[in-house]
């Protein structure tokens, strides 16, 4: 009985590599030979016992559906350069496909293969995908984040692609592309010389992105303009802030979050999140406070490393201050981090350790006290020196106020 299902799954994956192969115009010999091959094989393994590959069938099945989608994606690249002269021009028919054919829902797809076959993705996911689409090309490409851009979430994700000698930028979310003397701009072109860059934006206008919760009804939400989102989302200011922290996705360098709070202005204490467990009101607090958008993930490397320099303006003489973080998890024990000062004095918490506790969710707090030297402005930097990813302390809340009763 089992030994009869596991063969019609078999035949059923068999009938879905021979009915996505049918329905491609032109594909690969290569791609054939390897659905045939993993056909083959799945019905060895059934019908002779062990393969001998030591692979279960579900991991067998699996490598069918990804060399299946795979095939699909390739031949699908094929159809959208043929005729293309250029890398660039190449790069350009998929940053087109992509942002005219992806829409901003989130589903249960985990990689470039779901996201394709199902048509739905954020800007991470469209990002990945574009990369994954070059590769069919020998295009090398990466995937490129930008920082306090003052949107939702904590940053907005594209991508450049290297050809010519040089890398170009592509958003393929929002979705556009800066184009002077006929070639496609870098980030660091852009963001060196913002104001004439930003008069070269090509916008692809095509999209199915809709305005709204990504809970609502996609009927009730309101298409998305790309022209408006575009000169929206790329102005003179916020590619001016947003230059220091924009930087390629996991590469060992350590990006600076720059978090400025000009306590003349700010109603002192200052407060960044509430007591909920929830690292959104974080960084939607640092966004209406315009400090940043990203200090609900600032303290490990959930997104990138950052190291976050607190730029504090409008300090009183003699004042003493305290930066507090509120902790309420740590993907880890014993995370180290440590604060150091310029201009200014680290009076007590100039390190921190994650605990057991912490670990386990039983909330912590790090406090930080410091005196500025001239009174006037300073800067706190707060850093780690672990690499790997997915280690991160949970901020529940920031507060910044003076200390009671501290002077001199």
């Amino acid at each position: 009985m089992a030994d009869g299902w596991k063969r019609r799954v078999v035949w059923a994956l068999v009938a879905c590599a021979i009915v996505a192969v049918c329905g491609m115009t032109v594909l690969n010999t290569v791609w054939l030979a390897r659905l045939r091959r993993i056909s083959e094989s799945l019905v060895v393994e059934i019908e002779g016992g062990e393969s001998g590959s030591g692979k279960s069938l579900k991991s067998r099945a699996t490598i069918a559906k990804e060399e299946i989608l795979s095939a699909i994606i390739a031949e699908k690249v094929e159809r959208l350069v043929a005729g293309t002269a250029s890398d660039q021009e190449r790069c350009l028919r998929i940053a087109r496909w992509i942002a005219g054919n992806i829409a901003n829902r989130n589903g249960k797809e985990k990689d470039e293969l779901g996201w394709f076959a199902y048509r739905n993705g954020m800007c991470g996911s469209r990002a990945v995908l574009f990369v994954r689409m070059l590769s069919f090309l020998h295009i090398p490409a990466r995937v490129f984040n930008l920082y306090n851009f003052e949107g939702p979430g904590a940053g907005h994700t594209c991508a450049q692609a290297y050809y010519d000698g040089k890398w170009h930028f592509f958003d393929v979310t929002y979705a556009g592309v800066f184009i002077r003397d006929g070639n496609v701009l870098s980030w660091e072109q852009i963001a060196a010389h913002p104001e004439q860059s930003l008069q070269h934006m090509v916008v692809f206008e095509q999209t199915l992105d809709r305005y709204g919760q990504l809970s609502e009804d996609t009927v009730h939400r309101r298409k998305v303009n790309n022209v408006d989102r575009m000169r929206l989302t790329y102005t003179q200011d916020k590619v001016r802030r947003g230059r220091d922290t924009a930087g390629f996705f996991q590469l060992p360098d350590v990006k600076t979050l720059y978090a400025p709070v000009d306590l003349g202005r700010i109603k002192e204490p200052v407060k960044i999140g509430r007591a909920n467990r929830s690292l959104s009101d974080v960084n939607e607090d640092g966004i209406k406070l315009k400090i940043s958008q990203c200090l609900g993930v600032s303290l490990g490397t959930a997104h990138d490393t950052f190291h976050t320099m607190w730029e504090f303006k409008g300090c009183k003489p003699g004042k003493t201050y305290v930066l507090r973080y509120h902790l309420y998890r740590a993907t880890d024990a014993e995370l180290k981090y440590w604060a150091r000062g310029s201009k200014a004095s680290v009076l007590s918490g100039s390190t921190f350790a994650s605990t057991k506790r912490l670990a386990g969710k039983k909330p912590e707090i790090w406090e930080i006290r410091f005196r500025p030297d001239d009174g006037k402005s300073c800067s706190i930097q707060i850093g780690f020196d672990f690499r790997e990813t997915g280690r991160l302390l949970h901020i529940d809340k920031i507060e910044i106020l003076a200390a009671p009763g501290a002077s001199g």
